[in-house]
């Protein structure tokens, strides 16, 4: 079984679905924490904790009864992509102080002298 942080698994009550499938409900009521594939996942285990998404139970359903084998990989990235964000911002997902925070930019940065033409 994969590492189980409860604190993660609480944040999801509420919150609005980042898996966001055609079959999205769009209720936050059912919204659970979703564990994506992985290498642990399989007959009785989970996925570690932090690698999954909020997911409405549409959603959820609609993944574990693989009705979009194909688009799904992607569908797994961005609600993951999204929900780490959201944990971040809620303090639940952190970082070492050691690790400086990456400056975001708002500006296209100008491409060096050497591969302008």
């Amino acid at each position: 079984m994969g590492v189980v942080i409860q604190a993660i698994r609480d944040s999801a009550r509420g919150e609005s679905c980042t898996l966001r499938t055609a079959w999205c409900n769009h209720d936050p009521a059912t919204t659970v924490f979703c564990h994506a594939p992985s290498h642990l996942k399989g007959l009785a285990n989970k996925a570690d904790d932090w690698w999954g998404a909020y997911g409405c139970c549409a959603c959820h359903e609609a993944l574990d009864q693989h009705l979009m084998a194909d688009g799904a990989p992607l569908i797994w990235q961005r609600g993951i992509a999204v929900t780490q964000r959201r944990l971040y911002e809620k303090g639940i997902m952190q970082f070492p102080e050691k690790t400086k925070a990456v400056k975001t930019v708002s500006k296209i940065v100008p491409r060096p002298e050497r591969f302008r033409r």
